[in-house]
């Protein structure tokens, strides 16, 4: 899970994260895909993904109620999956 507290939001970190997460995943563990899930009622970081280049891969799945992880506030919940494949070589920033 990643996570930047609200108050260091549009700072750029968010994008520092993930790209080290991915340099990190390509470079200790051979990645050549990244796979990540994103709560349907958080449309910002589905857009927030997709301008990094994450897509939609068409799992769309109910909130999980019994793996004891919270219980949403909208009953509609859904989990949505991305997908995204690893570029050439990992930044270097």
């Amino acid at each position: 899970m990643l996570a930047t507290s609200p108050f260091l939001q549009n700072n750029g970190l968010g994008k520092q994260l993930l790209a080290a997460a991915e340099d990190f995943a390509t470079m200790h563990y051979g990645a050549t895909s990244y796979q990540m899930s994103v709560l349907s009622s958080r449309p910002e970081l589905l857009a927030f993904y997709e301008r990094r280049g994450y897509q939609l891969a068409g799992t769309i799945s109910p909130y999980p109620v019994d793996a004891d992880v919270g219980q949403p506030r909208n009953l509609n919940l859904q989990v949505l999956d991305l997908h995204k494949q690893c570029s050439a070589a990992p930044n270097k920033s």
